[in-house]
């Protein structure tokens, strides 16, 4: 038997809740000790996997120069059943190693899903997330075989930080781990592209976390008011297709809501309401002029910017809560 251990760099941290945190945000209760292991036995298809996220020193994307604790590499192990012989080591191992990188990609890119789309932490790329530098072999008994296969990759930089809603990875979130990472990853669209979004304010880039935004919304909208396969929905593409029918988004959520739910979301949250009118009006703006205006109630000219886009994102997500309360 060959234990296989994948040691995976990553480019950007993963946030778990340590006793050394001392902010608000952190609930002791659900604080992980510094002496804590923090492994984890998961499946990768038929495959038993053990998973180790390593708390180290790692750059903060948030301050340039500054570092703190946080996940910074997750180890991963993979039992072989082989038999190594000294006059075929090098080639077993080579081929095991090989045969195991898939699925040990795999259950990082799961165990980054889970911190990005679960806990909605930022910086966290599923495709372009970290690189396996070390590889490393034991047997049975713990005793390293040979030596470490020691692999270099070149990765980017994460851009700036912002807070939004995201949550640290505590104990409490143990069991709700193993069962993501034990079954294959879907992500929907929304919330893809609301992740995408949120990078987009971490990283000060109005225009697309305008767009991203934007997008959220509309295909949210959509969805809830003109059901996939529905009568409704299919007879609502086919005279937009014709260009018979144009209604906003805007216009769905307040008068056509209005009648079809008996609540327009107007009259449910005015000032939400209000923020998702801006953000298509600047959406248009940015789409047609590649600059972050709009005109407000007033009629005056406004220039976005990041504190004000933080509060559209809010009102984003309270619309995306309305909407599902309102889905058949």
């Amino acid at each position: 038997m060959v234990f296989v251990q994948y040691h995976y760099d990553l480019v950007a941290p993963l946030q778990v809740n340590l006793k050394i945190f001392e902010t608000q945000r952190i609930s002791t209760d659900d604080a992980f000790e510094r002496s804590d292991k923090l492994k984890y036995r998961v499946k990768i298809g038929d495959q038993d996997v053990e998973l180790e996220l390593v708390v180290g020193i790692m750059a903060n994307p948030a301050k340039a120069g500054s570092s703190w604790y946080w996940v910074n590499k997750i180890l991963i192990g993979i039992w072989f059943k082989e038999e190594v012989t000294n006059l075929d080591i090098e080639n077993i191992l080579e081929s095991i190693s090989r045969e195991g990188q898939n699925t040990a990609l795999e259950a990082a890119s799961r165990t980054i899903a889970f911190f990005k789309y679960e806990l909605g932490q930022p910086f966290l790329d599923i495709k372009n997330s970290g690189h396996i530098s070390l590889v490393k072999y034991f047997d049975e008994l713990g005793n390293s075989i040979k030596g470490d296969k020691r692999i270099v990759e070149l990765t980017k930089i994460p851009g700036e930080r912002d807070d939004l809603d995201s949550i640290l990875f505590g104990k409490k979130f143990t069991e709700e781990f193993i069962n993501y990472v034990n079954h294959e990853v879907q992500i929907d669209l929304i919330d893809d592209v609301l992740s995408d979004a949120k990078q987009a304010i971490y990283e000060n880039d109005v225009l697309k976390a305008v767009i991203f935004l934007a997008i959220v919304c509309e295909v949210s909208i959509k969805r809830t008011f003109f059901a996939h396969n529905s009568y409704a929905g299919e007879a609502f593409n086919y005279l937009e297709e014709k260009r018979k029918v144009e209604v906003s988004p805007v216009e769905l959520i307040k008068d056509v809501a209005e009648r079809a739910f008996g609540q327009s979301f107007k009259k449910y949250a005015p000032v939400p309401f209000e923020h998702i009118e801006y953000l298509f009006r600047c959406r248009n703006k940015v789409a047609h002029r590649a600059q972050p205006i709009y005109r407000d109630k007033f009629g005056e000219l406004v220039v976005l910017e990041k504190e004000e886009l933080i509060v559209w994102w809010r009102s984003v997500t309270y619309l995306l809560d309305w909407l599902n309360s309102h889905k058949e």
